[in-house]
């Protein structure tokens, strides 16, 4: 199969020289797709490699294009529409710009970071094993209303004719944002993901026959409970590991998220979901030394998220994945050559799918930095003679 390169193009990237860049993008480095944040929360965005005379770009997110208002009927959650669009439909004109240039479009849909959802809505909200809000949490997935306005919002889309759908963390559970408090790393770690736990209304029906949500609750008061105590038991967090009612609460409702997916896929077939979760932020590092990636997952409804280190690509101790979200600059390569060499490792290692991200905030020569990881890996991946 061949490889799809292409370019993740922010809306409002056409705002500033209209279509220029990916212009360029199209007839230097010879892109297969276009992947165009269409739901997004909160941005800002420094641009190097467009209108000198703005650079700044802000926006408090949103839907980055005109809602069709009565698909949204069914919900009590409904769209906000991100104030720098105004009454513009960019998103047609993009896609007129793609098919010109026989280019596949993917939607990238965060719903779930559009702060304003929660302020309308405050009944999405996760609640914890204690029946409060976990602060600064986004939308529980199994919420009805947020299944719904995903649902519409994919219908809305529709109409742009999109070859793909990237949904951005759609999972049970976000982790909990708390303080350090001095405990064993092992121990915090496995704190932060009890506090993190849904215990919302829909969250609770979701558990099976057999399963008492109101048990694994308390269970998980008892953990934390005994987690905090001094001195620690040092077993503990393995025995939490090991709590069956817990791993069968966290796995129904696991189960019901991918199922809505799979209808969501089976309704939509024309388009693929690619659902693609955030990475758990226990793992991510914390020096700017080390510079991380994510990567997407293409099976249906399967909800996957790796990490690489880069540039250092001769250490993959990890599955690669056949797609992948990178940017093309600064932090994570410092030269051309860095880029060159993982893109083409990438290919080689089975990599069917590229986003090449960043490009708009990227100095020009970056444009060629892209054209040339391209090439290479276009040579890498091609059949033998």
């Amino acid at each position: 199969m061949a490889c799809s390169f292409g370019l993740v193009y922010p809306l409002w990237n056409h705002t500033a020289e209209p279509g220029s860049l990916l212009e360029r993008a199209i007839g230097e480095v010879g892109i297969d797709h276009v992947t165009i944040p269409a739901v997004t929360g909160a941005i800002s965005q420094f641009r190097l490699g467009l209108d000198e005379q703005k650079p700044l770009f802000h926006t408090e997110g949103g839907w980055h294009f005109p809602p069709n208002v009565p698909l949204y009927g069914g919900g009590q959650v409904r769209p906000h529409t991100a104030r720098w669009i105004g009454k513009r439909d960019l998103l047609a004109s993009v896609c007129e710009q793609a098919a010109a240039h026989n280019l596949a479009v993917h939607f990238r849909l965060d719903l779930r970071s559009v702060q304003s959802l929660i302020a309308d809505a405050p009944h999405v909200r996760p609640r914890n094993a204690w029946g409060q809000d976990i602060p600064a949490a986004p939308p529980c997935v199994l919420n009805p209303d947020l299944r719904e306005l995903l649902r519409a919002t994919i219908e809305d889309l529709g109409r742009y004719a999109p070859s793909g759908f990237q949904l951005c963390n759609w999972a049970v559970d976000s982790l909990a944002e708390y303080p350090d408090i001095g405990m064993r790393t092992e121990d915090q770690h496995v704190l932060h993901d009890l506090l993190g736990m849904c215990f919302c209304a829909a969250c609770r029906d979701q558990a099976a026959a057999g399963l008492d949500a109101e048990q694994v609750a308390r269970s998980v008061r008892v953990h934390v409970e005994q987690l905090l105590a001094r001195p620690a038991d040092p077993e503990l967090p393995g025995r939490i590991a090991e709590d069956e009612s817990l791993l069968a609460y966290v796995e129904q409702r696991g189960d019901s998220v991918r199922h809505g997916l799979e209808r969501l896929q089976a309704a939509h077939a024309e388009s693929q979901l690619y659902a693609v979760l955030e990475p758990d932020s226990d793992d991510t590092p914390n020096t700017g030394a080390e510079v991380w990636t994510p990567l997407l997952h293409l099976s249906t409804g399967l909800l996957q998220y790796y990490l690489h280190q880069a540039p250092e690509e001769d250490e993959v101790g990890w599955d690669l994945a056949p797609a992948v979200a990178m940017p093309v600059w600064f932090p994570a390569f410092r030269e051309s050559a860095a880029l060159v060499r993982f893109v083409t490792s990438r290919t080689e290692g089975g990599a069917e799918f590229f986003d090449f991200e960043g490009l708009e905030e990227a100095p020009p020569e970056a444009l060629q930095w892209l054209k040339q990881a391209v090439r290479y890996a276009r040579r890498a991946h091609a059949p033998p003679r």
